[in-house]
Protein backbone atom coordinates (compact mmCIF):
# COMPACT_ATOMS: atom_id res chain seq x y z
CA UNK A 1 0.00 0.00 0.00
CA UNK A 2 2.89 1.96 0.71
CA UNK A 3 4.62 1.41 -2.45
CA UNK A 4 1.06 2.87 -4.43
CA UNK A 5 0.67 5.74 -2.39
CA UNK A 6 4.47 6.30 -3.22
CA UNK A 7 3.90 5.69 -6.74
CA UNK A 8 1.22 8.09 -7.01
CA UNK A 9 2.48 10.92 -5.06
CA UNK A 10 6.23 10.50 -6.93
CA UNK A 11 5.27 12.84 -10.30
CA UNK A 12 3.87 15.54 -7.67
CA UNK A 13 7.04 15.48 -5.99
CA UNK A 14 8.94 16.69 -9.30
CA UNK A 15 6.94 19.18 -9.88
CA UNK A 16 8.22 22.82 -9.81
CA UNK A 17 6.98 26.20 -8.22
CA UNK A 18 5.51 27.17 -11.51
CA UNK A 19 4.11 23.55 -12.01
CA UNK A 20 1.70 23.80 -9.16
CA UNK A 21 0.60 27.49 -10.39
CA UNK A 22 -0.04 25.84 -13.74
CA UNK A 23 -2.38 23.23 -12.01
CA UNK A 24 -4.35 25.50 -9.48
CA UNK A 25 -5.06 27.83 -13.00
CA UNK A 26 -6.75 25.14 -14.34
CA UNK A 27 -8.59 23.38 -11.76
CA UNK A 28 -9.88 27.22 -10.55
CA UNK A 29 -10.65 27.45 -14.68
CA UNK A 30 -12.60 24.09 -14.69
CA UNK A 31 -14.58 25.23 -11.69
CA UNK A 32 -15.93 28.21 -12.96
CA UNK A 33 -16.76 26.74 -16.34
CA UNK A 34 -18.45 24.18 -14.34
CA UNK A 35 -20.70 26.87 -12.21
CA UNK A 36 -21.72 28.67 -15.18
CA UNK A 37 -22.02 25.56 -17.45
CA UNK A 38 -24.70 25.48 -14.32
CA UNK A 39 -26.16 27.97 -14.58
CA UNK A 40 -27.60 27.63 -17.77
CA UNK A 41 -29.66 24.81 -16.58
CA UNK A 42 -33.26 25.10 -15.65
CA UNK A 43 -34.31 24.78 -11.33
CA UNK A 44 -37.04 24.65 -9.50
CA UNK A 45 -37.74 25.94 -5.85
CA UNK A 46 -40.03 27.23 -3.78
CA UNK A 47 -40.02 31.14 -2.94
CA UNK A 48 -42.09 33.02 -0.57
CA UNK A 49 -43.77 36.07 -2.29
CA UNK A 50 -45.23 38.98 -0.19
CA UNK A 51 -48.91 39.70 -0.65
CA UNK A 52 -50.36 42.85 0.62
CA UNK A 53 -54.42 43.02 1.30
CA UNK A 54 -56.58 46.17 0.47
CA UNK A 55 -59.66 46.46 2.53
CA UNK A 56 -62.05 49.32 4.33
CA UNK A 57 -60.79 48.30 7.61
CA UNK A 58 -64.08 50.46 8.72
CA UNK A 59 -65.88 48.10 7.14
CA UNK A 60 -64.56 44.96 7.30
CA UNK A 61 -61.73 42.72 9.12
CA UNK A 62 -59.98 39.24 8.72
CA UNK A 63 -60.51 36.75 11.27
CA UNK A 64 -57.55 35.24 10.90
CA UNK A 65 -54.06 36.70 10.57
CA UNK A 66 -53.70 37.90 7.16
CA UNK A 67 -50.62 35.94 5.47
CA UNK A 68 -47.66 38.38 4.75
CA UNK A 69 -46.64 36.20 2.00
CA UNK A 70 -47.98 33.38 -0.68
CA UNK A 71 -45.21 29.85 -0.86
CA UNK A 72 -45.09 29.42 -4.22
CA UNK A 73 -42.85 26.82 -6.60
CA UNK A 74 -40.77 28.67 -9.36
CA UNK A 75 -38.50 27.36 -12.32
CA UNK A 76 -36.12 29.54 -13.84
CA UNK A 77 -32.59 29.38 -15.79
CA UNK A 78 -30.08 28.86 -12.66
CA UNK A 79 -28.25 32.34 -13.16
CA UNK A 80 -32.04 34.14 -12.53
CA UNK A 81 -32.74 31.88 -9.48
CA UNK A 82 -29.02 33.40 -8.22
CA UNK A 83 -30.34 36.60 -9.25
CA UNK A 84 -33.63 36.96 -6.91
CA UNK A 85 -31.71 34.75 -4.02
CA UNK A 86 -28.95 37.83 -3.77
CA UNK A 87 -31.57 40.76 -5.18
CA UNK A 88 -34.59 39.23 -2.56
CA UNK A 89 -36.57 42.75 -2.53
CA UNK A 90 -39.93 42.04 -4.20
CA UNK A 91 -42.38 44.43 -4.73
CA UNK A 92 -45.77 43.08 -2.31
CA UNK A 93 -48.49 41.65 -4.77
CA UNK A 94 -51.56 44.14 -3.70
CA UNK A 95 -55.06 41.93 -3.61
CA UNK A 96 -58.24 44.02 -2.62
CA UNK A 97 -60.98 42.61 -0.86
CA UNK A 98 -64.71 44.12 -1.54
CA UNK A 99 -66.07 45.06 1.61
CA UNK A 100 -69.36 42.42 1.03
CA UNK A 101 -67.14 39.33 0.51
CA UNK A 102 -67.05 37.31 3.31
CA UNK A 103 -64.46 34.88 1.39
CA UNK A 104 -62.55 36.64 -1.35
CA UNK A 105 -62.00 34.19 -3.57
CA UNK A 106 -58.40 34.70 -5.31
CA UNK A 107 -57.92 33.35 -8.91
CA UNK A 108 -54.36 30.90 -8.55
CA UNK A 109 -54.19 31.54 -12.26
CA UNK A 110 -54.50 34.87 -12.80
CA UNK A 111 -52.34 35.12 -9.59
CA UNK A 112 -49.55 33.01 -11.73
CA UNK A 113 -49.38 35.00 -14.33
CA UNK A 114 -49.28 38.53 -12.67
CA UNK A 115 -46.72 37.60 -10.49
CA UNK A 116 -44.47 35.22 -13.38
CA UNK A 117 -44.40 39.01 -15.17
CA UNK A 118 -43.37 40.57 -12.00
CA UNK A 119 -40.96 37.83 -11.47
CA UNK A 120 -39.13 38.72 -14.55
CA UNK A 121 -37.76 35.46 -15.89
CA UNK A 122 -38.75 33.01 -13.92
CA UNK A 123 -41.81 30.92 -14.30
CA UNK A 124 -44.79 30.77 -11.27
CA UNK A 125 -45.20 26.89 -11.79
CA UNK A 126 -47.80 26.35 -8.42
CA UNK A 127 -49.09 28.19 -5.92
CA UNK A 128 -49.88 26.95 -2.56
CA UNK A 129 -53.75 27.23 -2.09
CA UNK A 130 -53.97 26.68 1.74
CA UNK A 131 -52.02 29.71 2.08
CA UNK A 132 -54.86 32.04 1.13
CA UNK A 133 -57.65 30.55 2.83
CA UNK A 134 -58.69 33.71 4.53
CA UNK A 135 -62.16 34.90 6.00
CA UNK A 136 -63.33 38.68 6.26
CA UNK A 137 -66.29 39.58 8.71
CA UNK A 138 -68.42 42.39 8.81
CA UNK A 139 -67.26 45.07 11.38
CA UNK A 140 -70.46 45.71 13.38
CA UNK A 141 -71.10 47.63 16.34
CA UNK A 142 -73.24 47.13 19.49
CA UNK A 143 -74.54 47.85 23.21
CA UNK A 144 -73.58 46.66 25.83
CA UNK A 145 -75.68 47.20 29.81
CA UNK A 146 -73.28 47.06 32.58
CA UNK A 147 -74.52 45.70 35.90
CA UNK A 148 -73.59 43.64 39.09
CA UNK A 149 -75.88 41.25 41.26
CA UNK A 150 -75.86 42.66 44.74
CA UNK A 151 -75.50 39.44 46.66
CA UNK A 152 -72.28 38.41 44.81
CA UNK A 153 -70.83 41.54 46.88
CA UNK A 154 -68.71 40.38 49.50
CA UNK A 155 -69.44 42.32 53.15
CA UNK A 156 -67.98 42.12 55.90
CA UNK A 157 -69.59 41.18 58.89
CA UNK A 158 -72.40 43.41 60.43
CA UNK A 159 -72.22 44.82 57.14
CA UNK A 160 -74.43 45.70 54.63
CA UNK A 161 -74.97 48.35 50.85
CA UNK A 162 -76.80 51.22 52.00
CA UNK A 163 -77.14 52.59 48.93
CA UNK A 164 -78.11 51.66 44.94
CA UNK A 165 -74.95 50.48 42.88
CA UNK A 166 -73.83 53.33 40.99
CA UNK A 167 -71.82 51.98 37.44
CA UNK A 168 -70.25 54.80 35.51
CA UNK A 169 -70.89 54.31 32.76
CA UNK A 170 -73.44 51.95 32.69
CA UNK A 171 -73.25 51.03 29.15
CA UNK A 172 -70.45 50.29 26.85
CA UNK A 173 -70.04 50.52 22.32
CA UNK A 174 -68.14 47.86 21.23
CA UNK A 175 -66.80 47.25 17.88
CA UNK A 176 -66.00 44.49 15.98
CA UNK A 177 -66.11 41.46 13.77
CA UNK A 178 -69.97 39.85 13.33
CA UNK A 179 -68.97 36.20 15.13
CA UNK A 180 -67.57 37.70 18.06
CA UNK A 181 -69.94 40.31 19.10
CA UNK A 182 -72.61 37.31 18.84
CA UNK A 183 -70.75 35.96 21.56
CA UNK A 184 -70.90 38.76 24.06
CA UNK A 185 -73.96 39.22 26.06
CA UNK A 186 -76.24 41.95 25.60
CA UNK A 187 -75.98 42.35 29.30
CA UNK A 188 -72.34 41.52 31.41
CA UNK A 189 -71.97 41.31 34.70
CA UNK A 190 -69.27 43.10 36.24
CA UNK A 191 -67.72 40.71 39.37
CA UNK A 192 -66.07 42.96 42.18
CA UNK A 193 -63.19 40.80 43.66
CA UNK A 194 -62.57 43.11 46.86
CA UNK A 195 -63.58 40.38 49.93
CA UNK A 196 -65.41 41.77 53.20
CA UNK A 197 -66.26 45.32 52.64
CA UNK A 198 -66.92 47.04 55.31
CA UNK A 199 -66.22 50.90 54.34
CA UNK A 200 -68.41 52.89 51.19
CA UNK A 201 -66.69 51.71 47.77
CA UNK A 202 -65.71 53.67 45.02
CA UNK A 203 -63.31 51.88 42.85
CA UNK A 204 -62.21 51.32 39.09
CA UNK A 205 -62.54 48.56 37.80
CA UNK A 206 -61.01 46.98 34.48
CA UNK A 207 -63.09 45.78 31.58
CA UNK A 208 -60.57 45.26 28.82
CA UNK A 209 -61.18 41.32 29.32
CA UNK A 210 -64.05 42.63 27.01
CA UNK A 211 -61.23 43.38 24.08
CA UNK A 212 -60.50 40.29 22.50
CA UNK A 213 -60.79 38.32 18.98
CA UNK A 214 -60.78 41.67 17.52
CA UNK A 215 -63.18 43.65 19.95
CA UNK A 216 -63.23 47.17 20.88
CA UNK A 217 -64.50 48.74 23.60
CA UNK A 218 -65.30 52.74 23.72
CA UNK A 219 -64.18 52.20 27.49
CA UNK A 220 -61.68 50.19 28.80
CA UNK A 221 -62.42 51.50 32.80
CA UNK A 222 -65.02 52.08 34.47
CA UNK A 223 -66.52 53.55 37.86
CA UNK A 224 -68.12 51.43 40.39
CA UNK A 225 -69.59 52.82 43.86
CA UNK A 226 -71.93 52.23 46.71
CA UNK A 227 -72.81 53.21 50.81
CA UNK A 228 -71.02 50.17 52.72
CA UNK A 229 -72.76 50.67 56.65
CA UNK A 230 -72.65 49.04 60.09
CA UNK A 231 -75.78 47.48 61.22
CA UNK A 232 -76.30 45.53 64.83
CA UNK A 233 -78.26 42.36 64.51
Amino acid sequence: MRKLIFWLLNPVRKFKKGDFIVVAFCILAAGIFWFFNALNREYSTVINYPIRFLYNKNEICPISKLPANIPMKVSGYGWRLLNRSINSQFVPFEFEVNSTTKKPAINTGYLATQLTDQLNGLQVNKIYNDSLDIIFEKIVTKEIILTIHENEISIAKNHKIDSKIIIEPSSIIVTGPLSALKQISDTVVIPIYKKNIDYSYSESLNINYLEKNQVKSNHSKIRVSFDVVKHEN
